[in-house]
């Protein structure tokens, strides 16, 4: 009889120890479950803390994607702007082809034309020159460049070369300095000058 006690005894010590393993390894699977998540949730509040932005992969990928874009378009408005520049310089040259020819006819027709000049007819020249004089009001808004500015002021006859203004503006660096507003200009000023009010 005792032998049957001790083995009832040891069935129950054994079922209790095996019962006690079970229950513990159930509790240390969900602590390590739940210490998972902890982690991610303070890993996460941690890098903001810190100042780190927390970024899912797929919005890099798009923020990749939408960089990539942008840089093809850039690529593309330079394409266009070359283009334009290009065609302006044509335009430019033609018109200064055309003002040569026009001068030197008219050189040839002063020479042809056996008239003295006097003094007085000088004098008439330059008052009519004066009385010509173009004024002319440029706004210079957010934005413009300094070719939307030389193409204005070529366009109301301020200056007479918009490439030698261009070229001007860039080899003194007053392209990097002009200033946005209203600029009272006039057609009997030189580059120096007219630089000097759109970059004060």
């Amino acid at each position: 009889m005792r032998t049957i006690i001790q083995s009832f005894a040891l069935g129950i010590i054994i079922s209790t120890i095996i019962l006690a393993l079970v229950y513990f390894l159930h509790i240390n699977n969900e602590q390590a479950e739940n210490a998972t998540e902890l982690n991610e949730e303070d890993a996460r509040e941690l890098l903001e803390e810190k100042g780190y932005a927390v970024v899912l992969s797929s919005d890099y990928n798009d923020a990749i994607d939408q960089n990539e874009s942008l840089k093809n378009e850039i690529i593309t408005i330079e394409q266009q702007l070359d283009e334009l520049k290009d065609e302006l310089n044509q335009v430019n040259h033609s018109i200064e082809n055309e003002n040569n020819d026009e001068e030197i006819d008219s050189e040839e027709t002063e020479v042809t034309g056996n008239e003295e000049v006097s003094q007085e007819d000088v004098d008439e020249n330059e008052e009519i020159e004066e009385d010509e004089r173009i004024d002319y009001v440029l706004t210079i808004s957010r934005g413009m460049t300094s070719i939307d500015i030389w193409h204005l002021l070529y366009e109301n006859n301020i200056i007479d070369n918009a490439e030698d203004f261009n070229r001007f503006l860039e080899q003194n660096g007053f392209s990097r300095r002009i200033q946005l507003g209203n600029n009272e200009l006039h057609s009997h000023m030189d580059y120096t000058e007219i630089a000097n009010v759109i970059t004060n």
